[in-house]
């Protein structure tokens, strides 16, 4: 069920991981206002 959920996981690009890193610390900067 997860395999075929997500079969390109491990093949994630760099561009995603920075992308999710920058909007977690956009969310992080947004509810500390």
């Amino acid at each position: 069920m997860t395999k075929s959920k997500y079969p390109q996981l491990p093949k994630l690009p760099k561009n995603f991981l920075t992308a999710g890193l920058a909007l977690l610390t956009l969310i992080l900067v947004v509810t500390s206002l």
